[in-house]
Protein backbone atom coordinates (compact mmCIF):
# COMPACT_ATOMS: atom_id res chain seq x y z
CA UNK A 1 0.00 0.00 0.00
CA UNK A 2 1.24 3.47 -0.81
CA UNK A 3 1.07 5.67 2.25
CA UNK A 4 -0.94 8.89 2.34
CA UNK A 5 1.22 12.02 2.63
CA UNK A 6 0.65 15.75 2.23
CA UNK A 7 1.74 15.53 -1.39
CA UNK A 8 -0.26 12.36 -1.95
CA UNK A 9 -3.60 12.77 -0.09
CA UNK A 10 -5.35 9.72 -1.60
CA UNK A 11 -4.84 6.11 -0.59
CA UNK A 12 -3.56 4.03 -3.41
CA UNK A 13 -3.26 0.31 -3.45
CA UNK A 14 -0.90 -1.72 -5.53
CA UNK A 15 -2.01 -5.27 -6.22
CA UNK A 16 0.11 -7.99 -7.66
CA UNK A 17 -1.79 -11.06 -8.77
CA UNK A 18 -0.06 -14.36 -9.29
CA UNK A 19 -1.88 -17.32 -10.75
CA UNK A 20 -1.02 -20.16 -8.37
CA UNK A 21 -3.43 -22.64 -9.93
CA UNK A 22 -0.68 -24.75 -11.46
CA UNK A 23 1.33 -24.67 -8.26
CA UNK A 24 -1.67 -25.81 -6.20
CA UNK A 25 -2.45 -28.57 -8.70
CA UNK A 26 1.15 -29.79 -8.54
CA UNK A 27 1.09 -29.74 -4.73
CA UNK A 28 -2.14 -31.77 -4.73
CA UNK A 29 -0.67 -34.26 -7.21
CA UNK A 30 2.51 -34.56 -5.14
CA UNK A 31 0.46 -35.23 -2.00
CA UNK A 32 -1.65 -37.85 -3.82
CA UNK A 33 1.51 -39.51 -5.16
CA UNK A 34 3.06 -39.57 -1.68
CA UNK A 35 -0.08 -41.16 -0.23
CA UNK A 36 -0.17 -43.72 -3.05
CA UNK A 37 3.52 -44.56 -2.57
CA UNK A 38 3.04 -44.97 1.19
CA UNK A 39 0.20 -47.41 0.54
CA UNK A 40 2.21 -49.35 -2.03
CA UNK A 41 5.12 -49.68 0.40
CA UNK A 42 2.83 -50.95 3.16
CA UNK A 43 1.11 -53.38 0.81
CA UNK A 44 4.38 -54.64 -0.65
CA UNK A 45 5.89 -55.17 2.79
CA UNK A 46 2.91 -57.32 3.89
CA UNK A 47 1.56 -58.92 0.74
CA UNK A 48 0.01 -61.94 2.44
CA UNK A 49 -1.58 -59.78 5.12
CA UNK A 50 -2.97 -57.47 2.47
CA UNK A 51 -4.52 -60.38 0.58
CA UNK A 52 -6.10 -61.59 3.81
CA UNK A 53 -7.38 -58.07 4.41
CA UNK A 54 -8.99 -58.03 0.95
CA UNK A 55 -10.77 -61.30 1.75
CA UNK A 56 -11.85 -59.88 5.10
CA UNK A 57 -13.19 -56.77 3.34
CA UNK A 58 -15.33 -58.95 1.08
CA UNK A 59 -16.73 -60.74 4.12
CA UNK A 60 -17.37 -57.47 5.97
CA UNK A 61 -19.31 -56.04 3.03
CA UNK A 62 -21.33 -59.27 2.77
CA UNK A 63 -22.06 -59.08 6.50
CA UNK A 64 -23.21 -55.47 6.18
CA UNK A 65 -25.53 -56.25 3.28
CA UNK A 66 -26.89 -59.24 5.21
CA UNK A 67 -27.69 -56.93 8.15
CA UNK A 68 -29.53 -54.51 5.90
CA UNK A 69 -32.08 -57.13 4.82
CA UNK A 70 -32.90 -58.15 8.39
CA UNK A 71 -36.00 -56.84 10.18
CA UNK A 72 -35.21 -53.49 11.84
CA UNK A 73 -35.48 -54.87 15.37
CA UNK A 74 -32.80 -57.47 14.57
CA UNK A 75 -30.22 -54.96 13.28
CA UNK A 76 -27.70 -54.08 15.96
CA UNK A 77 -26.13 -50.62 15.38
CA UNK A 78 -23.11 -51.67 17.44
CA UNK A 79 -22.48 -54.60 15.10
CA UNK A 80 -22.72 -52.29 12.08
CA UNK A 81 -20.33 -49.89 13.77
CA UNK A 82 -17.82 -52.70 14.40
CA UNK A 83 -17.91 -53.69 10.72
CA UNK A 84 -17.21 -50.11 9.60
CA UNK A 85 -14.58 -49.72 12.30
CA UNK A 86 -12.82 -52.89 11.12
CA UNK A 87 -12.87 -51.61 7.53
CA UNK A 88 -11.41 -48.31 8.73
CA UNK A 89 -8.72 -49.93 10.85
CA UNK A 90 -7.60 -52.40 8.21
CA UNK A 91 -7.53 -49.68 5.58
CA UNK A 92 -5.42 -47.52 7.87
CA UNK A 93 -2.96 -50.39 8.24
CA UNK A 94 -2.32 -50.18 4.51
CA UNK A 95 -2.46 -46.36 4.25
CA UNK A 96 -5.68 -46.35 2.21
CA UNK A 97 -6.45 -42.82 3.36
CA UNK A 98 -9.60 -42.14 1.32
CA UNK A 99 -11.14 -45.43 2.41
CA UNK A 100 -10.28 -44.64 6.03
CA UNK A 101 -11.92 -41.22 5.76
CA UNK A 102 -15.08 -42.60 4.13
CA UNK A 103 -15.40 -45.47 6.62
CA UNK A 104 -14.98 -42.97 9.45
CA UNK A 105 -17.70 -40.77 7.98
CA UNK A 106 -20.14 -43.70 7.79
CA UNK A 107 -19.11 -44.84 11.25
CA UNK A 108 -19.79 -41.33 12.59
CA UNK A 109 -23.24 -41.28 11.00
CA UNK A 110 -24.12 -44.27 13.19
CA UNK A 111 -23.32 -42.43 16.43
CA UNK A 112 -26.80 -40.91 16.80
CA UNK A 113 -28.37 -44.34 16.38
CA UNK A 114 -25.90 -45.98 18.76
CA UNK A 115 -26.47 -43.29 21.39
CA UNK A 116 -30.24 -43.69 21.11
CA UNK A 117 -30.87 -40.09 20.06
CA UNK A 118 -32.00 -41.27 16.62
CA UNK A 119 -34.05 -44.35 15.83
CA UNK A 120 -32.91 -47.01 13.40
CA UNK A 121 -35.53 -46.67 10.68
CA UNK A 122 -35.90 -48.07 7.18
CA UNK A 123 -34.72 -44.69 5.86
CA UNK A 124 -31.56 -44.88 8.00
CA UNK A 125 -30.90 -48.45 6.85
CA UNK A 126 -31.38 -47.43 3.19
CA UNK A 127 -28.95 -44.56 3.73
CA UNK A 128 -26.40 -46.91 5.31
CA UNK A 129 -26.82 -49.34 2.39
CA UNK A 130 -26.09 -46.50 -0.06
CA UNK A 131 -23.11 -45.38 2.01
CA UNK A 132 -21.82 -48.94 2.09
CA UNK A 133 -22.13 -49.23 -1.69
CA UNK A 134 -20.15 -45.98 -2.05
CA UNK A 135 -17.54 -47.26 0.37
CA UNK A 136 -17.26 -50.56 -1.49
CA UNK A 137 -16.91 -48.68 -4.79
CA UNK A 138 -14.23 -46.46 -3.26
CA UNK A 139 -12.27 -49.53 -2.18
CA UNK A 140 -12.52 -50.92 -5.71
CA UNK A 141 -11.49 -47.62 -7.30
CA UNK A 142 -8.63 -47.17 -4.86
CA UNK A 143 -7.26 -50.62 -5.64
CA UNK A 144 -7.56 -50.06 -9.39
CA UNK A 145 -5.63 -46.80 -9.03
CA UNK A 146 -2.60 -48.72 -7.87
CA UNK A 147 -2.12 -50.41 -11.26
CA UNK A 148 1.19 -51.94 -10.25
CA UNK A 149 2.50 -53.51 -8.07
CA UNK A 150 -0.46 -55.20 -6.44
CA UNK A 151 0.03 -58.73 -5.19
CA UNK A 152 -1.86 -61.35 -7.12
CA UNK A 153 -1.12 -64.40 -5.00
CA UNK A 154 0.26 -65.10 -1.55
CA UNK A 155 3.97 -65.73 -1.28
CA UNK A 156 4.74 -69.40 -0.59
CA UNK A 157 7.01 -70.17 2.34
Amino acid sequence: MIERTASNPAHKVMVIIDDVTTEKELEAQLKADEERNAAIIKIASDRDGFLEFLQELQQLFQNLYHCFVQPLQQIDPNTLFRYYHTIKGGSASYALKKVVEEAHRVESSLEEVRSGSKALTAVVVDHLREETQRLEQLVSTTLKDFDQPLPTAPISN
